[in-house]
């Protein structure tokens, strides 16, 4: 782990060697900041980099900093709220005497039924598993259905559909046309959704970010910037694990 002083504070990063032709640096709440260099650079130049961009790289530290300080430990009682579609649910804890830990929303409540396992650390497990499991069967149907809308507007064939939990993309699509989603995407307002859906529909024709294929969402989507900004600006709240104050 590397660091530099700036404004007084110690900032700490690390090096990665990668396959790309440049260095670049990504700030990120799960990584912190890591410095991508190509193999044959060497950490030297790559600290020439960092001295060269400390002022801008303090600043986004400083934001993800806040962020931080700001979050905490989600855990699923009755208190919190739990966030689909872009709507705030409150959760109610219920008690049954089955087997299995279910969860539903109904009458604008996120209900959780739980049973008596003594184990507190294994019932807050089980409890977030039921809870992944149910944002999956509820989303994916919704994300498919959007998928359809748009494919057949835009007149494009996609192979597979699959949700997953990503720290870094919102989705992507694969040489073969195979869409991933985000599945932490359940939690955003239904028009980001969309945006994200129609932006990797885009890479079936455009596999690039080229200002063709931007000009092809903007085809589709003329206001896709306010989504794309609202991700930006958004994203890390759209998280299983931490409440943003």
């Amino acid at each position: 782990m590397k660091s530099f002083l700036y404004m007084g504070e110690e900032i700490k990063y690390e090096v990665k060697r990668s396959k790309r032709k440049t260095i670049g640096i990504k700030i990120s709440k799960a990584s912190g900041i890591v410095v991508m260099i190509p193999y044959n650079c060497s950490e030297k130049m790559a600290a020439k980099v960092v001295e060269e961009k400390k002022t801008w790289i303090f600043k986004h530290w400083k934001s993800l900093k806040e962020v931080k300080d700001k979050e905490l430990k989600r855990q699923y009682k009755e208190g919190e709220e739990i966030t689909y579609l872009g709507n705030n649910y409150p959760i109610k804890i219920k008690e049954h005497d089955k087997d299995l830990i279910n969860v539903s929303l109904e009458q604008n409540n996120f209900n959780i039924f739980t049973n008596n396992i003594k184990s507190t650390y294994l019932k807050d497990k089980i409890i977030r598993n039921a809870v992944l499991e149910w944002y999956e069967y509820q989303a994916y149907s919704i994300f498919k259905d959007i998928t359809d809308k748009y494919s057949a507007i835009m007149g494009v064939t996609y192979g597979d559909i699959k949700l997953k939990i990503m720290k870094s993309i919102w989705g992507s699509c694969s040489y073969r046309n195979n869409l991933s989603y985000n599945l932490r995407l359940a939690i955003a307002p239904k028009e980001v959704i969309e945006y994200v859906i129609l932006h990797e529909l885009c890479h079936i024709l455009e596999k690039n970010h080229s200002s063709r294929f931007w000009s092809l969402v903007e085809r589709y989507m003329p206001d896709y910037k306010l989504k794309k900004r609202w991700l930006k600006e958004n994203g890390y709240k759209l998280n299983f694990d931490y409440i943003y104050q």
